[in-house]
Parts: structure tokens; C-alpha cells; sequence
């Protein structure tokens, strides 16, 4: 192969490998944050419940509301354990099929690529 015919394969392998990229769906990279705004909500629940009948202007409400407080602490307990579990052993994204069998044949364009640089650049010396 002459050095032109490797310049040009080497640019065919390029695009191929751009249009490859291109056509291929990323997989999301979204990450689901930890679940820090249910315990922040069950821990002032579970505050309300305990010490609400000491802060001014609560009192009353403490009063009123203290059996309800320590149901809704309850749920928020069960609710924060819950999503936090879910986000300790949610499967790590993944993706598609389509997505690997893209991967793997840029993987393998990519390889070729430095063949044929290497083999330009043996010719070059």
C-alpha cells in the first residue's frame, strides 16, 4: 500500500467510526442522588414529635397534632429507608444492545486505525 492509500483509509476509518458514534444511543448518565430531602423531612418530623412542646408557637400545634406527627414520622422512616436501599443497590445503568455492538466495532475500527498509522509511519522512516 502506497502512503496515499493509507492517508485514505485512514479518513474512511475516521468517518465510519464518526458516523458509528453518531448513529449510536448513549446511555443515560443521569445518577440518582441520594434521598437526603426524605430523611431531612423525617428527621424534623421526629423532632417536631419530641421536642414541639418546647418551642414556642409550636405548642399548640404539638399539642394538637402529636399522634398524627408520629404516623407521619413513621412513613417518612419506612419511605427514607426504602429509597435509600433502592439507591444503595439500583443496578448500575446499563445499556442497550445496540449500544455494545457499537462499542465493540469502534473498539475494532479504532484498532485498525493504528495498524495503519503504525505501518505510515514505518513507511514515512
Amino acid at each position: 500500500m502506497t502512503r496515499e492509500d493509507i492517508q485514505r483509509r485512514i479518513a474512511e476509518l475516521d468517518n465510519e467510526i464518526n458516523r458509528i458514534l453518531g448513529n449510536a444511543r448513549i446511555p443515560s448518565l443521569d445518577v440518582r442522588p441520594f434521598p437526603k430531602g426524605t430523611w431531612l423531612l423525617f428527621v424534623l418530623c421526629l423532632g417536631f414529635y419530641f421536642f414541639g412542646a418546647d418551642i414556642p408557637y409550636l405548642d399548640t400545634y404539638h399539642n394538637k397534632y402529636v399522634r398524627y406527627v408520629f404516623y407521619a414520622s413513621e412513613g417518612l422512616a419506612v419511605l427514607a429507608l426504602w429509597s435509600t436501599l433502592m439507591w444503595a443497590f439500583r443496578r448500575g445503568g446499563g445499556y442497550s444492545k445496540e449500544y455494545g455492538e457499537a462499542t465493540a466495532k469502534v473498539k475494532d475500527l479504532q484498532n485498525e486505525r493504528r495498524e495503519l498509522q503504525a505501518e505510515l509511519k514505518e513507511l514515512q522512516s
